[in-house]
C-alpha cells in the first residue's frame, strides 16, 4: 500500500509589487499584507506558497484605488462582484428554498420566496464587496512613486 506524505507551506508578510494606474498612468509601488499557501506531495512541489502570496498581492493591489485620481481597475472590480455574485447566488437560493418550505401553506402563490431570495442575493454581494474592498484599504499600502 503506497503512503502519500503531504506537507504544507505558509508564506506570510508584505509583498511588494509594481502599481501602474490605467487612468492617470501612475507608477508606484504597492506593498501588500498578506499571505499564500503551497503544497508538497512525497517531496514534489504541487504549488509555491512565495508565487500563490505573490499572485494574490498582485491581484490585491490591482484593487487599491489610485492615490492621484481615485480610479480602480474595472476587470478587478468585475471579478470581485463576479465572487460575490457566485455566493449570493447559491445563498439566494437556499434561503428562497427555506422561506419557501416554512410559508408554503400562507403563501400558496409562492411570492414570498422569489422576493427573500432576491433580498439575499442583493445582501450577499452588496457585502461581499464592501468586506473585499475593506480588505483592500487595510491590506495595500502605496509607499512612493517610481518614476
Amino acid at each position: 500500500m503506497p503512503l502519500i506524505h503531504l506537507s504544507v507551506d505558509v508564506e506570510v508578510g508584505e509583498q511588494s509589487v509594481d502599481y501602474r494606474c490605467s487612468r492617470c498612468g501612475m507608477v508606484a509601488l504597492a506593498v501588500v499584507t498578506g499571505g499564500g499557501a503551497g503544497l508538497a506531495a512525497n517531496g514534489v512541489a504541487l504549488s509555491k506558497a512565495q508565487y500563490d502570496a505573490e499572485i494574490g498581492a498582485a491581484a490585491l493591489s490591482r484593487l487599491a484605488p489610485c492615490p492621484r485620481c481615485g480610479h480602480r481597475s474595472r476587470a478587478a472590480l468585475f471579478k470581485v462582484l463576479a465572487v460575490g455574485a457566485v455566493v449570493g447566488v447559491a445563498t439566494a437560493m437556499a434561503a428562497a428554498f427555506v422561506v419557501a418550505e416554512q410559508f408554503h401553506r400562507s403563501d400558496p402563490e409562492g411570492r414570498l420566496a422569489p422576493a427573500v431570495g432576491a433580498g439575499t442575493f442583493l445582501a450577499t454581494v452588496a457585502t461581499t464587496t464592501a468586506l473585499k474592498l475593506r480588505s483592500v484599504r487595510r491590506r495595500v499600502r502605496l509607499r512612493r512613486v517610481i518614476r
